[in-house]
């Protein structure tokens, strides 16, 4: 097998080979003839490729010029059609919340007036009385509006010659308001982790540093010496207490606090007494006359 393989592509090589001959020898034929009509004809074709190439560029710039006129004139026309694009949709969406509000309202009057007109067993309406609503009170309280005094309106002129320092001539006030007297409470402080009693005095000044445990006042240690300095003479020479280190006023901290959950879970009318009882208090002590016109006092009561 493989000795005739071998013969029949001796046989192929051999029948190909004067092909490949007669191909050649026809290439250079054709190939001198060529030459001699290319040396006749060589100026006159440059010069119709040049013209050709020129008038191709030409063309190429005025296509490029249309192109660029027509792009410039649809972009804006691009622009005003995406404008009117988004107000139509604006437009939509204003319609469609209008038509929802409509319906809520239509839907409410709807049941309304099915729940006003009820009726019994026998065929009688009965007459469904409607609830008022209760006006919402605001959190801040109502400030007095006083009448502002218009000094410059006025034609007394009194401040000549030694009373032109003056502010006022004549002055109305009920004086200060002294807070009531301190109730002691009982709770006893901690001394080098021992209970301490205080009297009345001593236990109100204690009370007084126990408020401001929680706050940023604690941060700086001289709030607390000069606490303490001021304390000292209260307490007396030959007291326990001794070094402010020592001292705990968590207790008492801590029977501030309940006090104060207290207060939030008062009932109404306790809330509305406390509010008359220091109406009554800012009316006596909140006001003053001066030359017969009613003015506010900024801070009437003793701490």
């Amino acid at each position: 097998y493989i000795e005739k393989s071998s013969k029949n592509k001796r046989l192929s090589t051999t029948k190909t080979t004067p092909q490949k001959t007669k191909s050649t020898s026809k290439k250079s034929s054709l190939s001198s003839t060529t030459t001699t009509t290319t040396t006749n004809t060589s100026t006159p074709t440059k010069s119709k490729a040049t013209t050709i190439l020129k008038n191709e560029s030409e063309i190429s710039k005025k296509k490029k010029h249309e192109r660029e006129e027509d792009i410039g004139e649809e972009e804006p026309k691009k622009k005003n059609r995406r404008k009117s694009e988004k107000s139509e949709k604006s437009e939509k969406i204003e319609k469609s919340k209008s038509d929802k509000t409509k319906t809520t309202k239509s839907e409410i009057s709807e049941k309304s007036k099915s729940t006003t007109k009820l009726e019994k067993s026998d065929g009688s309406e009965i007459k469904q009385t409607k609830r008022k609503r209760s006006s919402t009170k605001t959190k801040e309280e109502k400030v007095e509006e006083v009448e502002a005094r218009k000094w410059w309106e006025e034609t007394d002129d009194w401040r000549v010659g030694k009373k032109q320092n003056w502010k006022w001539r004549t002055l109305e006030h009920s004086g200060v308001y002294f807070p009531p007297d301190y109730v002691p409470h009982g709770i006893k402080m901690l001394y080098d982790g021992e209970e301490v009693d205080l009297t009345p005095e001593q236990e109100e000044w204690a009370t007084y540093f126990a408020r401001y445990l929680d706050t940023d006042h604690m941060k700086k240690d001289q709030f607390g010496r000069n606490f303490f300095n001021d304390w000292k003479p209260v307490l007396g020479k030959h007291h326990v207490i001794r070094d402010f280190a020592k001292c705990d006023f968590s207790p008492i901290h801590r029977y501030l606090k309940n006090e104060q959950e207290k207060r939030k879970n008062r009932t109404k009318q306790e809330k509305e007494e406390e509010k008359k009882s220091k109406k009554v208090i800012k009316d006596k002590y909140g006001y003053a006359m001066v030359d017969g016109f009613k003015e506010a006092v900024g801070n009437y009561t003793v701490e």
